[in-house]
């Protein structure tokens, strides 16, 4: 009896993950969460965002948005948006290589220090496992460039190595 249980539920994932396979075919947006590594003016610290995700197919494209609040009044506000194109699918994953754009705003009120605004260009590579049809982990790494603006008339450009984990649900 437990050995046919066994191979009913093993028939029965089959069958979930041939329709998962199936269902990424098609276009649909989807909502998630991320969490990414920063390195700001308060050193290397990890930061959550919201992600938004448009996927079509062959391509898609990732809109985020974080807030971060410090105990001394700092605040960090980021809007950001990446583009990756399929390199490579099996039924259940994907990989992709592509690249983004974010920026990232600091207000040191009511400090002394001036604002800071600073750009991240990266180019990545991105893979997705879909645990169902709608529901995919994801991680990128990737190479960055960071154009920070410094206060006053400092202005750096910085190479760093760019990380991210995260989950998202496809409206399917």
């Amino acid at each position: 009896m437990t050995k046919r249980l066994g191979i009913i539920a093993f028939a029965a994932a089959g069958v979930v993950a041939s329709q998962a396979g199936q269902a990424r075919a098609q276009s649909s947006v989807g909502v998630g969460a991320e969490t990414t590594l920063i390195n700001s003016t308060f050193g290397l610290f990890d930061a959550g965002a919201l992600a938004f995700v448009y996927d079509a197919g062959s391509f898609h494209i990732d809109g985020l948005l974080t807030f971060i609040s410090f105990e001394d009044n700092d605040l960090v506000f980021g809007v950001g948006g990446r583009a990756f194109f399929e390199v490579h699918e099996s039924s259940r994953a994907d990989f992709s290589l592509g690249g983004g754009l974010a920026i990232i705003h600091t207000d040191h009120d009511p400090d002394a220090q001036e604002d800071e605004t600073d750009i991240v260009l990266e180019a990545a590579g991105k893979i997705r496992v879909y645990l169902a049809s709608n529901v995919a982990v994801h991680t990128t790494l990737g190479l960055g460039i960071l154009l920070a603006d410094e206060g006053g008339d400092v202005f750096g450009l910085f190479g760093r190595l760019s990380g991210t984990l995260g989950i998202t649900y496809f409206f399917r």
